[in-house]
């Protein structure tokens, strides 16, 4: 017969061996060894632990429990307490080793085993249930990026109505090589679920959900936005591998509930640190929303796409950051949006009451019930906004989005003063506060805008100009079309691209054409007369996606070079409200022009800024399809973008298609005509701009007025004529002249957007 009392015994003595080959990943923490429960994937370090002088355990999270080494054993490789003992009396040379076959499989230690990934092709089925928990009701296949089984996990009923759920993986004994099915869990940093998914759907946001049953249920609705999980549930959050999640936008979906949200908070701030764009969706309390509501449910409860994104962009908020510093003795930190008072602990006070500050009142604004989440900083506008209504609005009547002001600024300190007893002297200490909190808290309407569009597959980019704006359906048109609208999409999503032209939309008065560019720009449209030689142009364009320079009025002043450079400019610089020094901001709007004139462009060398299109060419603006249609154009425009489809042309392109157009609209210089008729008749092949000045133009040298204007405007002309600069020594003296071309090329222009089939209206 065994003796239980003296094997146990001899375990104890030996104790830290045991444990250090049994449990490896753990460690020593005073009179305990702290390990991870390799029999559950939602273990956490510090939840099991094993009494170093006694040898009791006890898994605090589940109840398991034993009083000695042999339990324990028997715990890790379930088996029973006698062959538990068999094995160490063995492992301690107390007992012959049984020579059994089925015996000395039962021997081996759980911890020999380990998980092989992916599955090899050879390893069969994997079990269909389980020895003690019989089978199970639920099963998922975890994949590789290529689709290659990793493992599996299994989902169970308790007989007290309680879940259990159990990974297994196909292992490999260290020693023998043996490798068969076992119950463990995944290698940490362990596979998140749905991997394959991230692969068929390489651009687009992600949403990480609590459970493979939610990812399941939310990527059966919205198939194009690949939905994830990982192993273990909210207690194993740090056990997963982010790293496939690198740069993405992610949502973070989380069930409704205390750990839920604990567990979101923490996966937001491991995914930032991978350069994710991260937001939280923040479930809100509603009637018969019981705790534990998660997408799965409402899913069940017959919520569609629509209601999905719409739930999403309503409720989906970037994570606020760490209260940091810590001021000296404040004690614990918390993260914003906490559910406890913890945060009045840092609150910096004298002689018992909170002091004056800038630091409290960030504090109060940061973290009290009333504030939290009211205060954002609007990175498109570059404003201080409201996105819940202040304590002393009216949620009813609150629209979100409203800018901050400095009127808002005396509200809150009547609120601090009358309500918490703060009285803020320093009107400096409120401002700076709330510019402080907003910086916590980006907020993008534009981008979160196009983010929530889901393309239902009609291509409608590239003819939209003739299906909506009456115009001519060309190869320049449609380029035109698809490229506006891309390069709309590409300011947003990379602010300062390149974004160098804008399309000049020409036609008589009162046809529409302001109105439909008001209705692509939607809420972010401007149409303010600019003066780009003003400084404070720069602010006027922020919060704009779309502005339209109507009648082309301002620019109709200024000299072609600040035109262009302030077409071209990447980025504006200014000081935005609630900064104390003007910075560069990256440009995020794009410009389009109206005009009644069919002659308008007056500097050769710049024309390319501009995209001429004719509008009511071919019928009428249908300012009502335009709008139906608004959503989808821009959905597809996104769809290519991320494709990387260009938003402007290439030099092929800007030859064949664009520049024709654009000579056409440019205003004539009388002496271009008058000076190629002289070249045309002479046959010297080197004239010099006294020969035009005199013999073509027919004016006397002498009586030219000073400066440099009539020698530059004959060297443009000549230019566009194709006649190139040149300088020659002759006698000791330099000579310039031009040079007549080798071949001179005709340039066709346009008179209207392109030939074709005969306008049908």
């Amino acid at each position: 017969m065994l003796d239980f009392k003296s094997i146990a015994a001899s375990a104890l003595a030996s104790i830290e061996t045991l444990l250090a080959e049994w449990l490896p990943h753990g460690r020593r923490d005073g009179h305990e060894y702290k390990s991870l429960n390799p029999t559950r994937a939602d273990s956490r370090e510090g939840s099991f632990s094993i009494n170093l002088n006694t040898g009791a355990w006890a898994d605090f999270a589940t109840d398991d429990k034993g009083g000695d080494l042999i339990a324990l054993y028997a715990y890790l490789n379930g088996v029973s307490n006698a062959e538990a003992a068999k094995t160490i009396a063995n492992k301690l040379g107390l007992a012959k080793p049984k020579s059994a076959p089925t015996a000395a499989k039962k021997a081996v230690a759980k911890c020999e085993w380990g998980p092989v990934l992916p599955v090899p092709a050879h390893a069969g089925e994997p079990p269909k249930a389980h020895t003690k928990r019989g089978k199970p009701v639920r099963s998922w296949a975890y994949r590789d990026a290529d689709g290659s089984v990793l493992g599996h996990v299994y989902r169970f009923l308790k007989s007290d109505g309680g879940k259990d759920v159990l990974p297994c993986v196909w292992a490999r004994h260290a020693v023998s090589g043996a490798e068969e099915w076992r119950w463990m869990a995944f290698p940490v940093a362990r596979p998140l679920y749905g991997l394959d998914r991230l692969t068929a759907h390489p651009g687009t946001s992600v949403v990480v959900v609590e459970g493979e049953k939610c990812a399941d249920a939310l990527y059966g609705v919205l198939p194009e936005r690949p939905a994830v999980t990982w192993p273990g549930g909210c207690r194993a959050d740090d056990k997963a591998d982010w790293s496939p999640l690198a740069g993405r936008d992610v949502i973070v979906w989380p069930d409704f509930d205390d750990p839920g949200r604990a567990a979101a908070r923490r996966i937001a701030k491991m995914l930032a640190a991978l350069g994710c764009k991260v937001r939280v969706v923040d479930v809100p309390a509603e009637e018969g929303r019981s705790a534990g509501w998660d997408v799965a449910d409402a899913v069940a409860e017959g919520w569609d796409k629509k209601r999905i994104g719409q739930f999403i962009v309503d409720h989906a908020r970037e994570p606020k950051k760490a209260i940091d510093p810590t001021p000296a003795g404040a004690g614990r930190v918390s993260t914003r949006g906490g559910e406890d008072d913890e945060w009045r602990d840092l609150l910096l006070m004298k002689d018992g009451n909170a002091r004056d500050c800038r630091e409290n009142v960030f504090l109060y604004l940061s973290h009290h019930p009333a504030w939290r989440g009211v205060i954002w900083r609007n990175e498109f506008a570059h404003k201080v906004v409201r996105r819940k209504p202040a304590p002393w609005e009216n949620p009813a009547t609150f629209s979100e989005g409203v800018e901050w002001t400095s009127e808002d600024d005396y509200r809150m300190g009547m609120w601090l003063a009358q309500q918490e007893r703060l009285i803020v002297r320093n009107e400096g200490n409120l401002s700076a506060a709330v510019g402080w909190c907003a910086s916590d808290s980006e907020w993008h309407p534009v981008r979160e805008y196009l983010d929530r569009l889901v393309w239902d597959g009609e291509e409608r980019l590239d003819a939209w100009l003739a299906d909506f704006m009456g115009v001519r359906a060309t190869p320049y048109t449609m380029k035109v079309a698809s490229m506006f609208l891309i390069g709309m999409v590409a300011r947003i999503y990379q602010p300062g691209c390149m974004m160098r032209t804008m399309p000049i939309f020409e036609g008589a008065q009162y046809q529409g054409k302001s109105s439909a560019l008001r209705i692509l720009g939607g809420e972010w449209f401007g149409d303010t007369l600019i003066d780009i030689s003003n400084k404070d142009v720069y602010q006027l364009i922020q919060g704009c996606w779309l502005y339209e320079v109507a009648e082309l009025d301002a620019f109709s002043k200024a000299d072609a070079t600040r035109i262009k450079a302030f077409l071209s400019s990447p980025k504006d610089r200014f000081r935005a409200p609630y900064d104390r020094q003007p910075r560069d901001w990256a440009r995020q709007v794009v410009f389009a022009g109206t005009t009644n004139l069919f002659a308008y462009l007056k500097d050769s060398t710049g024309n390319t800024r501009y995209w001429p299109i004719t509008a009511r060419e071919c019928g009428e603006i249908e300012l009502d399809a335009l709008a139906a249609a608004r959503d989808q154009l821009f959905a597809e425009a996104v769809v290519r973008f991320r494709k990387g489809e260009r938003w402007h042309p290439s030099r092929e392109e800007q030859q064949l298609l664009f520049e024709p157009e654009q000579d056409a609209r440019e205003i004539e210089d009388v002496w271009e005509a008058v000076i190629a008729c002289y070249l045309h008749a002479s046959t010297e092949s080197r004239i010099t701009t006294a020969q035009l000045i005199g013999d073509a133009l027919k004016a006397e040298v002498g009586k030219v007025a000073p400066g440099r204007s009539t020698e530059m405007r004959i060297a443009q002309v000549m230019f566009k004529l194709g006649w190139g600069r040149s300088i020659r020594e002759t006698t000791g003296k330099r000579q310039r002249y031009y040079a007549r071309p080798a071949v001179v090329e005709i340039k066709q222009t346009a008179v209207s957007q392109g030939s074709g089939d005969e306008c049908p209206f």
